[in-house]
């Protein structure tokens, strides 16, 4: 039962992805801006939901295509985050943000490579993409705080990056706890129970998903609005 609930989540999240591409490919011209890097990374998304779907159904190990994806996803929601927190603008001699993006990309691929197998669950890479990820998260919360103040009217267009961070903080801060428990789960734990966790997450991708395609949206379509003003 818990198979077919997780091929099921599994198709969900692919419609949801070619909802999201269409919506930017649709409005690409007006979401460019500040959203070029979650319109990649939902392309990503995509590409790497299909293959590893396909090779479960085929009964293949699928678990290199994680590997991959842990690292291209850090790479583009990095940039999402540099982009939108203007860390390019910082005043130092070197760009650290940029420099830190290389060093902890290299790590994982070095770990990938030479520390986790391959064929195993790369628990060290997922929770640090996780923490760093939720730190930027919670660093765009203290900045929109902090700019309060000077917000002259309703802004759908900083609705909408505020939706994708919420998206982005409530999906890695699950994630964080159930990939720093991955190994376990996968040698320790029964099938079953280990297969409750992993509907968990795909649940936790369904709701991210879901309010990405909002979040996107409310770029797309500043005239639109679905809550009304603040």
């Amino acid at each position: 039962m818990t198979g077919i609930i997780l091929k099921f989540i599994a198709i969900l999240v692919i419609m949801q992805l070619l909802v999201i591409i269409a919506v930017c490919w649709k409005n690409f011209k007006q979401i460019k801006k500040e959203a070029l890097f979650i319109v990649l990374f939902s392309v990503l998304a995509l590409l790497a939901q299909v293959v590893s779907t396909t090779l479960s159904w085929l009964k293949i190990n699928n678990i290199w295509v994680l590997h991959v994806y842990t690292a291209g996803e850090f790479v583009l929601l990095y940039l999402f985050y540099y982009q939108v927190l203007h860390l390019g603008e910082l005043k130092t001699r070197l760009n650290w943000p940029l420099l830190f993006l290389v060093a902890v990309f290299g790590f994982m691929v070095f770990s990938s490579i030479y520390i986790e197998t391959i064929n195993g669950f790369n628990p060290m890479s997922r929770t640090l993409e996780c923490l760093i990820l939720c730190g930027f998260s919670v660093f765009f919360y203290i900045k929109e705080i902090r700019a309060i103040a000077y917000f002259e009217s309703y802004d759908p267009r900083r609705e909408g990056l505020l939706l994708i961070n919420t998206g982005i903080l409530l999906l890695f801060s699950g994630q964080f706890f159930i990939y720093l428990m991955s190994n376990y789960m996968f040698y320790e734990m029964h099938n079953s129970q280990s297969r409750i966790l992993w509907i968990f997450n795909g649940l936790l991708n369904l709701l991210f998903y879901s309010i990405l395609i909002v979040g996107i949206w409310k770029l797309a379509s500043p005239k639109k609005n679905f809550s009304g003003s603040y």
